[in-house]
């Protein structure tokens, strides 16, 4: 039995009073099932329903999640009010809003600093296509608010209609600026004197500085267009306010960047030297605030995860080194796995193939550069995609009066993209033109036998119950009320906002039907709301692409059976080949997280699909095709603050070294072999570290135990040393070694024990980790064990330029795998992938 929205309310309500991990889990449902009203549902059901809504990188099993996060994150009056907004004017359910406050509030973990010293905090946000991305990081900008960020500056399209769309999205919501509809609810919405929007009116302008500076005292936020000048502007506006303003500058900001793998990354060309020029305004902006935490929202994150991890400019770049969070869509998402998979029960009624013969007359017009006359043109597959544009408008219009289903839609859709060009575009306008001047000019009974067959056809379940007769009548109003847009820079081009204001105002006194035809602008960002049918002929070579321009995905399940499909054999093949990547990218994204892992962790890998790419080359320097062998680096990067905690642990490693013998020393490290597998368990299990870095350590025991085949029984331990013993010396095992000093971060607190801990971005260097290529040439007759895991051992000293706060002499840790067992690949199906195996090299400063 499916659960009710009101059902799963209140089960929420039960879990909010319980931890979140299984034990937490189990006792909510127990209490839950006794109940008399609730006790028709199964445990195993309500276990999955929990599973499903509660955060997409949770571990369900006890003892991995015991994240409290009410401990260090709590929900002030503009978060508590952006929730209400949600439930009162957005209608969304509670189960919605609830999955919304833990997502966000996970997130705010990863940028939640505690301490006054500068900071850079880079991660990324993976949603699916027009899943709520938008939802989800204004709620963060609200809870940011509440956490003491200061500026937030969302970076919001290429294009400035999704600018606005995003600015008045945001305003709306936030309570900034309210309409006439929202008037009522202004005392209850509205932000208090102590934050603005800094640009309602506009994109960022150079004649709006004083206004700017006047109100950059205030908590404030911009919504700003990727393009060159706008960003030039705003890097300029800050660089001098914060150089003015020494108060300012001790300021916490947030970077939103919303299409993150639009523009932002470096597209230029492998070894040029001269990154574009977006992604190098982004690097200059973050260099030029002190404190700052830099989010990438997308729903194709290939560009983002397959960049050089190597490739800086001035110091700086965009790889998500930090964090990496997956977003779980709402149960009401409609995407991939109902329109195209083949799992899909409605698959067979959405899908419409355009036929060869069609195919040709629409490379014809999409390669030509002039509007053609529409009189040479009859696209058989356009005409009844139009028609099934007006069956469905007119038989959920029928449902609802009749009562067989209700569906709120006042606005309904139709979209058609062929062509990034406008001449294009502009044909197949009037082609849909001459289709509305043809029925207006039909009579009942010419209407009425040229869609009877259409009807009874395609809308099989409706047929029966509703007579056709009935819809004719209805399909004949519809025709004089349709509008017909296209979405471009032409002269025959409107801009999205001007059609929604437009729209808006017909809304007042009806329903509304709406054809938008259009190509660049259409294909990224812009949601349609009440689309029905699309007409889509738009191959693309590039996952990223070709996924981004499937606006029918998003929250249509009310009316998922009304919607329709259009498109080649070939460009469905593609698109289900690039889902695929995407659907077993965050499978193996979610069990990484699980195990703790970071972004800098994780070695990205995307599968690999014939003359085909995740994204333009110049966007994926940090890629290579080959066979993955799933060696992650595991690196641990918080350490506590305390000294007596980081003594303990020392002597953990020195015990266990002095067991050993030595049987490679040399002037860089000195390596142990034959190390057992139950020592180096016992090591990690017995350590004291901070919750994210003992979460990762059991999850890198749990992923060891996974293996069968024995390759995991012995192991190397690896001590590195530099040369140089500025920073003194420390006697570990049967050896002296001179410290290395390495930057931390930042100080955090962590949940559990109250205690602070130092969080560093990076362990592992390039030359220890090659330390077989140095054993190899120097002693070829030790058996270099190739197929073993690795531990290696760092004596550091952790430091700050800018804090007179050092640690004590401690270890750092890192573990390297070999290739793991064909039995344990066949799980994720590997074959060629692309993956990103570039790294960061961390040198002793």
């Amino acid at each position: 039995m499916i659960i009710t929205d009101k059902d799963k309310a209140i089960l929420l309500t039960y879990i909010d009073t319980h931890e979140k991990d299984e034990k937490g889990r189990n006792d909510a449902i127990e209490e839950f099932l006794k109940h008399p009203n609730y006790s028709k549902y199964s445990r195993a059901y309500l276990k999955e329903v929990l599973n499903n809504t509660i955060g997409s990188n949770i571990s369900i099993e006890e003892g991995q999640n015991k994240l409290n996060l009410s401990k260090t994150i709590k929900e002030g009056e503009n978060f508590e009010r952006y929730c209400k907004f949600l439930k009162e004017k957005r209608k969304f359910s509670a189960s919605d809003i609830s999955k919304i406050k833990i997502d966000v509030k996970r997130i705010m973990q990863n940028i939640n600093t505690v301490d006054d010293i500068n900071f850079l905090i880079k991660g990324l946000v993976i949603g699916d296509i027009q899943s709520g991305k938008t939802a989800n990081f204004a709620g963060l900008m609200s809870l940011a608010f509440d956490m003491d960020y200061h500026t937030i500056i969302v970076l919001s399209g290429t294009i400035n209609d999704l600018r606005s769309q995003t600015s008045e999205r945001l305003t709306n919501d936030l309570g900034i600026i309210t309409d006439e509809i929202d008037e009522e609810y202004l005392e209850d919405l509205k932000w208090g004197n102590d934050i603005i929007c800094q640009n309602t009116s506009g994109e960022f302008s150079k004649k709006e500085i004083n206004q700017y500076r006047t109100n950059i005292g205030r908590k404030n936020f911009f919504v700003i267009k990727k393009n060159k000048t706008v960003l030039e502007n705003l890097v300029n506006f800050f660089s001098k306010e914060i150089t003015r303003s020494s108060h300012l500058a001790t300021k916490k900001f947030l970077i939103i960047d919303d299409e993150v793998d639009q523009a932002s990354q470096d597209g230029s060309r492998k070894g040029s030297g001269k990154p574009t020029v977006i992604y190098k305004l982004i690097c200059e902006l973050i260099a030029t605030i002190k404190k700052v935490s830099y989010i990438g929202y997308t729903a194709t994150p290939f560009a983002p995860v397959l960049a050089d991890q190597n490739s800086t400019y001035q110091g700086i770049n965009l790889f998500p080194s930090d964090f990496v969070y997956l977003l779980k869509s709402s149960e009401k998402y409609t995407g991939y796995y109902d329109f195209l998979s083949e799992e899909s029960d409605l698959n067979s009624e959405i899908i419409n193939y355009i036929g060869k013969d069609d195919e040709e007359k629409l490379i014809k017009i999409s390669k030509n550069k002039e509007i053609l006359n529409v009189e040479d043109f009859e696209i058989f597959s356009l005409f009844c995609a139009f028609k099934d544009f007006l069956i469905s408008a007119a038989l959920i219009e029928e449902c609802n009066m009749k009562n067989i289903k209700k569906i709120e839609l006042i606005q309904k859709s139709m979209l058609i993209n062929i062509s990034s060009t406008t001449a294009p575009q502009a044909t197949i306008s009037s082609i849909i033109n001459k289709y509305v001047s043809k029925l207006k000019k039909w009579t009942r009974s010419e209407i009425y036998n040229e869609f009877i067959n259409d009807y009874k056809f395609k809308y099989s379940n409706y047929s029966e119950m509703i007579s056709f007769d009935n819809l004719v009548s209805r399909i004949i109003e519809i025709v004089k009320l349709i509008q017909v847009y296209e979405i471009n820079t032409g002269n025959l081009g409107k801009k999205i906002n001007l059609i929604n204001l437009e729209i808006k105002e017909k809304m007042k006194v009806g329903n509304v039907y709406s054809i938008y035809i259009g190509g660049h602008k259409l294909s990224r960002g812009i949601t349609i709301e009440g689309l029905l049918v699309s007409y889509f002929y738009r191959n693309s070579l590039y996952y990223d692409a070709a996924m981004q321009m499937c606006r029918w995905f998003g929250y249509r399940e009310n009316y998922l059976e009304f919607t329709k499909i259009y498109s080649s054999e070939k460009i469905y093949e593609n698109l289900i080949n690039y889902f695929k990547a995407f659907e077993l990218f965050k499978k193996i994204i979610s069990q990484k997280l699980e195990l703790g892992m970071t972004g800098n962790d994780i070695i990205y890998q995307i599968s690999y699909h014939e003359k085909t790419k995740p994204t333009s080359s110049n966007k994926m320097k940090g890629a290579e095709l080959r066979i993955p062998e799933l060696q992650d680096r595991k690196q641990i990067y918080d350490y506590y603050v305390n000294e007596e905690i980081n003594k303990f642990n020392f002597q953990l490693a020195d015990s266990l070294l002095k067991k050993h013998k030595i049987t490679f020393p040399c002037l860089k490290f000195n390596m142990y072999q034959n190390i057992s597998f139950e020592e180096i368990k016992g090591f990690c299990m017995n350590l004291k570290l901070p919750y994210n870095s003992s979460k990762k350590m059991k999850g890198l025991i749990k992923e060891i135990n996974k293996v069968k085949d024995g390759t995991f029984d012995d192991w190397i331990i690896v001590v590195a040393n530099i040369v140089s013993q500025k920073n003194g010396q420390v006697d570990l095992g049967n050896a002296t070694y001179n410290l290395s000093k390495k930057r931390y971060e930042n100080i955090f607190i962590d949940d559990d024990t109250k205690e602070p801990y130092y969080k560093i971005k990076v362990v592992l260097n390039t030359p220890i980790e090659k330390f077989r290529e140095v054993v190899y040439e120097d002693n070829q007759n030790i058996d270099l064990q190739f197929d073993r895991p690795v531990m290696f051992l760092f004596n550091t000293i952790l430091s700050r330029p800018d804090s007179n706060i050092n640690s004590i002499p401690l270890n750092l840790y890192a573990f390297r795998f070999p290739p793991l067992s064909d039995e344990f690949k066949e799980e994720f199906n590997l074959n060629f992938y692309w993956v990103n195996n570039s790294g960061t090299n961390d040198e002793d400063y």
